[in-house]
């Protein structure tokens, strides 16, 4: 997707979120190059690594669930079953936070974090490839502006 955002006031909501995706996807390179550094014993360290991930991601899908699906849903009817599936996807995630966020030990801490940035980084690849181009398709330019506030 390009970012022709220059010239306007205000971004889609599309162009919000796959830009975060950037974002997501070099903090997911950081954190496997954390898990992965056999040197790194810190536990605690490497939760909070993913847990600051967590949190942006958390909101991320948030902004999905409250201003995009709402309005994917009300032009859309086969296409459902993709709402549904991110949905599902986004349950699947906060599980693995879960599953990290009670364990202390770190070789399954950095099992979970693999876990975790596969599931996101396919997450991803499904929203940018599949449902960014239907809610493109289905949702005329009205539809696809959000309140943006600085910082969020």
């Amino acid at each position: 997707m390009s970012l022709q955002t220059f010239g306007r006031t205000k971004m889609t909501i599309i162009e919000k979120l796959s830009v975060e995706h950037g974002v997501f996807l070099k903090l997911l390179d950081y954190l496997e190059k954390l898990k992965g550094d056999r040197s790194f014993l810190d536990v605690t360290g490497l939760k909070h690594v993913i847990f600051v991930i967590a949190n942006v991601v958390e909101k991320h899908a948030e902004h999905e669930e409250k201003f995009l699906f709402p309005k994917l849903r009300s032009y859309i009817g086969p296409e459902l079953n993709r709402i549904q599936a991110v949905e599902f996807e986004h349950g699947e995630i906060r599980k693995i936070l879960a599953v990290i966020k009670k364990n202390n030990d770190l070789r399954a801490v950095r099992l979970e974090a693999a876990k975790l940035i596969t599931f996101l980084r396919d997450h991803i690849a499904k929203e940018e490839s599949v449902l960014f181009p239907v809610a493109e398709q289905c949702l005329n330019p009205e539809h696809l502006q959000v309140p943006c506030k600085s910082g969020a």
